[in-house]
């Protein structure tokens, strides 16, 4: 305990030593600051408050960039992510594309089967054997058209 008093004493002790000291060291000098060192020391802190606040606005300014450019992205994004909603929802549901996609598959089909119905011969078995005869002959189907009105005048 006796030793705690003492550190305590002499923290408590310590600046009146180091003010008497230096009591001592300004009686001996005589203080006279002329205008010139004045002026100076007056100057010089100037310049390191206007240093300091030069520092201060750099950072503010940087970091209100930073700040104005994260929240000018977060509201792009969310203005993007609800024109595209807006957009995805104007489109048909996906299950009404696949049974769309079904109908139209079903009609191709059927469209398929009536036009191999129309454009097949009805009679293979005799196309085939006149090509093998030699006797492919055109059929004399008369005037498949009347004449124009206006084509003798």
């Amino acid at each position: 305990m006796a030793v705690q008093r003492s550190t305590v004493a002499t923290m408590l002790l310590l600046p009146h030593l180091f003010q008497a000291a230096a009591d001592s060291r300004a009686a001996a000098e005589p203080h006279a600051v002329s205008y010139v060192d004045f002026l100076t020391v007056t100057l010089t802190a100037v310049c390191a408050l206007l240093a300091g606040l030069g520092l201060f606005l750099g950072f503010g300014a940087i970091w209100g960039y930073l700040t104005i450019k994260k929240e000018i992205v977060r509201a792009v994004t969310k203005k993007a992510e609800q024109r595209i909603d807006k957009e995805i929802g104007e489109y048909p549901d996906s299950k009404e594309v696949i049974a769309l996609f079904d109908k139209m598959s079903a009609f191709h089909s059927q469209q398929v089967m009536l036009s191999s119905q129309l454009l097949t011969n009805s009679h293979p078995v005799s196309t085939i054997r006149a090509s093998k005869k030699g006797q492919v002959k055109p059929k004399d189907s008369g005037s498949l058209a009347k004449d124009y009105p206006g084509k003798g005048k």
